[in-house]
């Protein structure tokens, strides 16, 4: 007679046996739960987005005084062109405002212009003038004081010095002024 020898089975230690089928478990529900994400909740999720960029779209264009969104933005762009456009011109802009107020502190209370033109736009600007006078001896007092108490004049020429009806005395004056008084 024969023996047979079969192998014995080893049996499992039952926390082996627990802890595969809780993992198979946790595999299965891990699988439904991405599922479920990724062919519901995604795609729902992506129509709501889809939902609301379209509300937004048509928030957009709505109508607001007879116009749309769009042309307001575009309204106040160019509004914001303008400003700045401005703002440049203004800063860049010499002020004549200055001048008129120094050159009146600085004339003689007998001494009366009858013609003026003022030259900004050169690197030099310049003031021509015509005027008349009483006397000669304010005309020499109203030389004396470009000559003395202006800080606004570079130079100054006097000419075509002559006798101007009524007894007066006529003359032709050609400021040089500073230009850091237009600024």
């Amino acid at each position: 007679m024969a023996i047979e020898v079969a192998p014995q089975k080893e049996e499992k230690p039952l926390w082996q046996t627990l802890l595969f089928y809780f993992s198979f478990v946790l595999l299965l529900l891990s699988m439904i739960l991405f599922l479920a994400l990724k062919f519901y909740f995604i795609k729902k999720l992506d129509t709501e987005i889809g939902d609301i960029d379209a509300q937004i779209v048509k928030q957009g264009q709505s109508v607001e005084d007879g116009k749309t969104i769009s042309n307001i933005e575009s309204d106040v762009k160019a509004a914001e062109t303008k400003i700045k456009d401005f703002k440049t011109l203004y800063q860049g802009n010499l002020k004549a405002s200055k001048f008129f107020q120094e050159f009146e502190g600085s004339i003689h209370p007998k001494v009366y212009f009858t013609s003026l033109s003022l030259n900004l736009k050169s690197d030099e600007p310049k003031a021509v003038l015509s005027g008349q006078t009483e006397s000669f001896q304010s005309l020499i007092q109203q030389i004396e004081i470009f000559q003395n108490k202006t800080n606004f004049i570079k130079n100054f020429d006097v000419s075509n010095i002559g006798m101007a009806g009524e007894g007066g005395v006529g003359f032709s004056l050609t400021l040089n002024l500073q230009p850091a008084i237009f600024k």
